[in-house]
């Protein structure tokens, strides 16, 4: 997939033919059994179900080791909420709302402060650093000149970056021409990565400010929307991955920001992208509005190597699917075991990442669609946090353990 400066860079259309249709190429040999997603509640063994406060949970009886499921926080917002992520750490919950992050304590259940700039007009994503020494957020503002009449100018794409010691605003990204949709860091921290309706994927500097461009280079069709919806990069932080609007994820070299090609196989918007934590077999999932969950195999570590580009290291492992509409958020626990999906259908499934076997399913029918999940540990599980409605955070403790016969 990627190649040293030295060696021979394989042709564009030549990649395209190996991986840009490798759906059909599917290695999905794992027998699992995902049919309770489709059980009513009522149908399930009482040990494999859960209930709380305006939500019900289903297990799959095939599961062997997550059973406790219980509420922990539930976190109003004056505004509607588009994001929610935690922290690195894990303590903190960052709550993105219309034009401001809420920054909330989950162990001592305490808002620690507010975080917004004069500029900021709308906020689509939000993330922490691996270090948790800054935190970004991408979204729209206003030129300085017109805050005062929003309707009637054009409102800017843009990314700011805050230090998470003072609060202090460090940077206020502008050059997309149109809304950031996704923003990430590299694994050191150094980096930050933005991905635009614009089309295009910027890749800046935490302390110069300077950035990068990655553009498409394949053929986009003529009135086609390519509009890049969500990015990721890989671990070692050689690969960087974006989700689009026109059914395709593009791949670029981050070193050399050659474009790579594309994985095809959706066939709706790809909404989210997230790569495995492991790169020594590094994977890449993505979640779509044609309500299915895609593994993709990319092979061993990123490194820079012409071996990358051959097909063999490139294909979809398995497609999995259990939402009744469009996938919109895709989290992965920080050990990278399991993975979370959220719909507007009013549910959360949690998936085992090495198959897709779904382990449980969450019904959030009284508190609404849901449209942002974040996970991070606990003492002797993990902590999954859920947009759910317009303006709740709904915060869920869960444990592995044995299920009781």
């Amino acid at each position: 997939m990627c190649w040293t400066q030295s060696s021979k860079r394989p042709r564009m259309k030549d990649i395209e033919t190996m991986i840009g249709l490798l759906s059909s190429k599917a290695n999905d040999q794992c027998p699992c059994d995902n049919t309770f997603l489709n059980s009513d509640i009522s149908e399930v063994r009482q040990t494999h179900k859960r209930s709380g406060e305006n939500w019900n949970a289903a297990f799959n009886p095939t599961a062997q080791n997550i059973t406790e499921l219980k509420d922990l926080l539930k976190i109003p917002n004056s505004s509607p909420v588009s994001c929610v992520r935690f922290s690195s750490e894990g303590r903190i919950i960052a709550i993105a709302g219309a034009a401001s992050i809420q920054l909330i304590d989950i162990v001592k259940n305490k808002h620690i402060r507010t975080v917004g700039h004069p500029k900021l007009y709308f906020l689509s994503d939000v993330c922490f650093s691996s270090d948790d020494k800054y935190l970004a957020a991408a979204g729209e503002c206003l030129p300085q000149s017109s805050r005062k009449s929003s309707l009637h100018y054009t409102r800017k794409g843009c990314c700011f970056v805050w230090s998470t010691e003072s609060f202090t605003c460090l940077h206020v990204f502008e050059k997309h021409e149109q809304e950031v949709n996704a923003v990430t860091f590299s694994k050191d921290s150094r980096l930050v990565a933005t991905g635009s309706s614009d089309c295009t994927v910027r890749l800046w500097d935490i302390r110069s400010g300077e950035s990068r461009l990655f553009r498409m280079t394949d053929a986009i069709k003529e009135g086609v929307d390519a509009s890049i919806t969500s990015i990721a990069l890989s671990p070692d932080g050689n690969l960087l991955a974006a989700g689009c609007f026109d059914e395709v994820i593009r791949l670029w070299n981050v070193n050399t920001g050659d474009y790579v090609g594309q994985l095809g196989g959706h066939s709706d918007a790809v909404y989210c992208v997230t790569f495995s934590i492991d790169e020594r077999y590094l994977k890449l999932f993505s979640g779509s509005l044609d309500k299915s969950i895609k593994c993709w195999n990319i092979g061993g570590p990123s490194k820079l190597s012409s071996e990358r580009s051959k097909a063999a290291g490139w294909f979809c492992k398995f497609t999995r699917s259990g939402h009744e509409r469009e996938i919109l958020g895709l989290t992965q626990s920080v050990c990278g075991k399991w993975l979370a999906s959220c719909s507007p259908d009013q549910r959360i499934i949690f998936w085992e990442a090495e198959n897709g076997h779904a382990q449980f399913v969450i019904n959030t029918k009284d508190l609404g669609s849901v449209k942002s999940v974040s996970m991070t540990n606990g003492k002797q599980g993990g902590i999954l946090a859920a947009v759910t409605g317009e303006n709740e955070v709904q915060i869920w403790t869960f444990a592995f353990k044995q299920f009781s016969a």
